[in-house]
């Protein structure tokens, strides 16, 4: 068959839309089809009238913001298989910048995105304090950036020379002069001052006409008759004799000649102590501590002295880092009793600490240490604390709630698994913290008590850090050198009736004959050798790299951002990545924050400074170990933890603590229980009503196990239930001051009560339907009563009144 198509209608195919027909054409199921139009494979531009071949590119005539492109695409229908124009943005989106640069976009005349990528500013880190400046440490980093560092000043040595041989030279911060660096001068060393070896029958006599800077002039004379002696009161005085003052404990005393020739006796007065700093409270105030806390306004030296002290704390924590006194920071794994603090001014207090291997990091590395039990033995009396929050008293374990007193001690719940001793007397404090990351033990001291008075692995208390490494045999440790940190810390190894030494030294556990890996060396190779697709290298930390450095969140992390104007945070630093290179073959652990050590301690010193940081929220770190029905709470009232039905009224300290609560409107049941129940159930139960007329009867309890009662005056009927006259008690509100306000006396008011009607139904199709009804207060009243708070003041509140009472229905339960 030939083909001779001569119109369209006589071919019509979907895939194949008819235009002007070529006279070449096939037979097909339905006749005659071309195999495509009848059109050339060029492309004439309407604009311009100019012709373009297939696929072939060219500028639009009227803008310069287009390109245009001539295209075949059969599968078109609405071109039918011809060529067509289609219009191209000339845009080409830019190229992403590279790492250390940022872009900078704008638009041009067609819309199309114009990039340029710009180097970004090097970063300086903050350093706004006065006393600081920024450093180039010479290093550079990715972006070719110098790194830089917020360091002190250095401020210039000093070039004060003391001529006198009894003089020393000493320093103290004056701040109208200088608010960065100390000040020198030359100061008395009345240590240095000494009386003459007299001959036989002499004496020392202080020489009053000689003058000296320092050290008093003494004469040695011949030992005066028992005639020549000074009458002080009542009590006659040797030649020579020194007393101190009884009227006045801050000055000395000595029965001396008027001059070495006249016998003529009298008695020398001077000050027995030389203060320190100035009386100015400006210039006390801004003492620097270099322990980095905060200097307060003391009396001192048997209170002769006002000075500026430094409060004396002493920290352990993590594996574990100690803090001295002072401030000094190292590091000791010893396992063994350790006296932490043994105090020399009444030598009846010692505090001493049990480190054994760590539980929770013993997979990463057998030989840390952690913090097990406290010990503070204080006037016989052995006070002992473990982990899990138990306090031992002479041996007989003691449950604290709240708070237990003993002899001149007072031990009580500080914080979430926290246990705060006090020695009253002393002024001295303990607190043991027990979570599974933060074994810890902050000790604190009054230094105007203990100025120089202490021993031990806590140092010396004197705001001097160069003898915080004084051994138990008085000889002086290299705190840069780790082998001399262990010999100072093993001459504080305790032994005494109370602890049990045989584990200092612990033999290791014998492990398997068959390593883990038998082809894996003993040792670890230099960091360049380290394969990190070497299954024997998995636990370098080269190869548990986390993501992000978990120590940043002390400096970086916002919620932290109040307590760092009080807490030096940077201190905490070096600890933090201490604990993370010790943690190397647990990387899912050591890159969490919620498991440092260091963090955890950090946010512990801030709560104790008064800046209670909500870290564990803002971290996300779980916590839910508390008892019965209590509940973990960030930053809540300190006292609400006292609050029982045996103390509803407690007074706020104004400290925020970390802790188990009771719910909202919950308060613990006794003093001794940890069970909470709303607050209204402390009181008795009321009284039942008086039932004018019908049977007094009781339907169920409450919520506190009282029963509740009414008034049966028409039973099973709806008109038993009416108004009642009753009697409102124990109503107990929290004021917006956080006092606890009460009702004192009982209140008239009237309620619903009474037996409503009750029935099952059969219906059409077989099945039983249940109804009941409960007496309720249709119409409600409110009465102002006035309520009684800790503090003497009262609040006003209201209670019910039901004006008119009705039966509701619902279905059976």
């Amino acid at each position: 068959m030939t083909c001779n198509v001569t119109t369209p209608s006589d071919c019509v195919d979907k895939y194949y839309p008819f235009t002007v027909m070529k006279t070449d054409a096939v037979k097909t199921n339905n006749g005659c089809c071309p195999h495509y139009c009848d059109c050339p494979d060029i492309c004439k531009d309407e604009f311009d009238s100019v012709e373009h071949d297939k696929n072939e590119k060219w500028s639009h005539p009227k803008s310069n913001c287009w390109d245009r492109i001539c295209l075949v695409d059969k599968t078109k229908a609405i071109n039918q298989g011809c060529p067509y124009i289609e219009n191209r943005t000339v845009c080409v989106e830019p190229q992403e910048c590279d790492v250390c640069y940022h872009k900078i976009d704008t638009k041009d005349s067609c819309g199309c995105t114009e990039r340029v990528c710009e180097k970004d500013p090097c970063p300086r880190p903050p350093c706004d304090d006065e006393c600081k400046h920024i450093v180039d440490t010479g290093e550079r980093d990715s972006c070719d950036c110098p790194v830089l560092e917020c360091k002190l000043k250095e401020c210039p040595k000093h070039s004060v020379t003391c001529d006198d041989p009894e003089m020393d030279v000493y320093s103290w911060m004056n701040y109208d002069v200088d608010k960065c660096c100390k000040q020198y001068d030359c100061r008395c060393n009345y240590s240095r001052c000494e009386e003459p070896n007299c001959g036989p029958n002499q004496v020392a006599v202080r020489n009053v006409t000689t003058q000296k800077c320092c050290c008093p002039e003494y004469d040695c004379l011949e030992e005066p008759p028992n005639e020549d002696y000074c009458l002080f009161g009542s009590i006659k005085k040797k030649i020579g004799e020194k007393w101190i003052n009884k009227d006045n404990v801050c000055e000395m005393m000595q029965c001396t000649y008027e001059n070495a020739r006249s016998k003529k006796t009298k008695i020398d007065i001077w000050d027995r102590y030389t203060c320190a700093s100035t009386t100015n409270r400006r210039i006390a105030r801004a003492t620097t501590c270099v322990n980095y806390e905060t200097p307060y306004w003391a009396t001192t030296k048997e209170g002769c002295c006002r000075e500026s002290v430094c409060p004396c704390v002493c920290e352990l924590y993590g594996d574990p880092h100690y803090k001295t006194f002072d401030g000094l920071k190292y590091d000791f794994q010893g396992k063994c009793n350790y006296v932490l603090m043994k105090e020399h001014r009444y030598n009846e207090t010692e505090i001493i600490v049990d480190n054994e291997l760590c539980r929770f990091w013993r997979a990463a590395n057998k030989d840390l240490s952690c913090l097990k039990t406290l010990i503070v033995l204080h006037k016989g009396n052995n006070y002992t604390f473990t982990f899990g929050q138990k306090f031992v008293y002479n041996g007989v374990e003691t449950e604290v709630l709240s708070a237990w007193e003993g002899d001149d001690v007072r031990v009580e719940v500080s914080g979430y698994k926290e246990l705060e001793l006090k020695i009253i007397s002393l002024g001295i404090s303990a607190i043991y913290k027990t979570e599974v990351w933060h074994q810890a033990l902050t000790l604190k001291i009054p230094y105007e008590a203990y100025e120089g008075k202490m021993t031990g692995l806590c140092g010396v208390c004197n705001n001097d850090q160069s003898d915080d490494l004084t051994s138990k045999l008085h000889k002086l440790h290299n705190v840069a050198d780790q082998a001399d940190i262990d010999k100072f810390a093993e001459t504080w190894i305790k032994s005494s009736k109370y602890i049990d030494d045989s584990q200092c030294f612990p033999v290791e556990p014998d492990c398997p004959a068959e390593p883990v890996y038998p082809d894996c060396p003993t040792t670890m190779p230099d960091l360049e050798c380290i394969n990190c697709e070497n299954r024997c290298h998995l636990s370098h930390p080269k190869c548990n790299a986390c993501e992000d450095d978990p120590c940043d969140v002390l400096t970086d992390e916002p919620a932290f951002e109040a307590c760092r104007v009080s807490v030096d945070a940077d201190s905490y630093v070096p600890q933090c990545q201490y604990d993370v290179s010790l943690l190397s073959n647990t990387t899912d652990v050591k890159c969490d924050p919620c498991n440092s050590p260091s963090v955890a301690q950090f946010a512990s010193k801030c709560q104790q400074v008064g800046k209670c940081v909500k870290w564990r929220e803002a971290l996300d770190c779980p916590v839910t170990d508390c008892p019965f029905n209590q509940e973990f709470r960030e930053c809540d009232k300190n006292a609400l933890k006292y609050r029982s039905c045996d103390n509803l009224t407690v007074w706020d300290d104004g400290m925020n603590v970390d802790g188990c609560f009771c719910p909202e409107g919950m308060v613990r049941k006794s003093a001794k229980s940890k069970e909470c129940i709303p607050a209204q159930c402390c009181f008795a139960c009321p009284e039942p009503p008086t039932c004018e007329s019908g049977e007094r009867k009781t339907q169920g309890e409450d919520e506190c196990g009282c029963p509740i009662y009414y008034c049966e005056t028409g039973a099973g009927t709806a008109e038993g239930c009416v108004p009642v006259a009753a009697k409102a008690s124990g109503i107990v509100k929290m004021s917006k001051t956080f006092k606890i306000c009460l009702s004192v006396a009982q209140f008239d008011t009237q309620l619903c009560s009474g037996m409503c009607s009750s029935g099952s139904t059969l219906g059409k199709d077989g099945e039983t339907s249940c109804t009941t009804s409960s007496c309720k207060a249709t119409e409600i009243e409110s009465i102002p009563v006035s309520l009684m708070c800790g503090d003497g003041s009262t609040i006003e509140s209201e209670i019910e009144k039901h004006i008119a009472c009705s039966c509701e229905s619902q279905p059976c339960q």
